[in-house]
C-alpha cells in the first residue's frame, strides 16, 4: 500500500512538472531574444565605412525592438513608434509606410537604404547603417571593424582618381 502511494504521488509530480512545461513552452515568444536596444555604430557608403559623427547625421540613432512585433526607431533626431518582422534572420522595419530591409544576427541589425529613400533614384542599396545590441560583443565587433577599415577620410585618400571620380557619381545624390 505504501509503495502504491509513492507511485501515485510520483505520477502525480510528474503530470503537474509536464503541464508546467507544456504552458512555458506554448506562450513562448519566439523574437524574445532580440528584444532591446541596438545603436547605431556604422554606416556603410559603397566601400566606405564611417561612424554617424563622420557623416554628420543619425549620430545617437538606435532601434529599441518590444514585444508583439513593436519598435521605437530613434534618428538621432526624434523618436517614432514603428513595426518589424523578424523571418530567420531576414529583419524588415516598417517606419511611416516605409520598409527597411536587413537582417538580425549575432546581436547585430542592419538596415539597408535604398537609394530613392534617401533622394536618389531606383532601389539599389545605397547605405547600410549597422547596429549592435546594447551590452553585447556586437558593439565591440563593429568598433573593431571600423577601426580596421581606417578614419573616413584615411580611407577617401586611398582612392585612386578613378574610384574617387565613381564614387561621387554613384553617391553624388547624398552630398547635396
Amino acid at each position: 500500500m505504501k509503495r502504491m502511494i509513492i507511485a501515485l504521488v510520483l505520477v502525480l509530480l510528474m503530470v503537474f512538472a509536464l503541464a508546467a512545461c507544456g504552458e512555458g513552452g506554448a506562450a513562448e515568444d519566439p523574437n524574445a531574444a532580440y528584444y532591446g536596444t541596438y545603436n547605431l555604430i556604422m554606416v556603410k557608403i559603397g566601400p566606405l565605412v564611417a561612424t554617424p559623427t563622420d557623416m554628420g547625421v543619425f549620430e545617437g540613432a538606435s532601434v529599441e525592438l518590444q514585444a508583439d512585433g513593436k519598435a521605437i526607431f530613434n534618428d538621432g533626431e526624434s523618436a517614432e513608434d514603428t513595426t518589424y518582422t523578424i523571418e530567420g534572420s531576414n529583419f524588415t522595419l516598417v517606419e511611416s509606410d516605409t520598409e527597411f530591409k536587413g537582417t538580425i544576427e549575432n546581436d547585430t541589425l542592419t538596415l539597408a537604404i535604398t537609394a530613392e529613400t534617401l533622394g536618389g533614384e531606383g532601389d539599389a542599396e545605397a547605405m547600410t547603417m549597422y547596429f549592435g545590441k546594447d551590452g553585447t560583443d556586437a558593439v565591440q565587433a563593429l568598433e573593431d571593424e571600423l577601426a580596421a577599415a581606417g578614419t573616413f577620410e584615411e580611407q577617401l585618400d586611398s582612392m585612386d582618381m578613378d574610384q574617387l571620380q565613381q564614387f561621387i557619381e554613384d553617391y553624388s545624390y547624398l552630398m547635396g
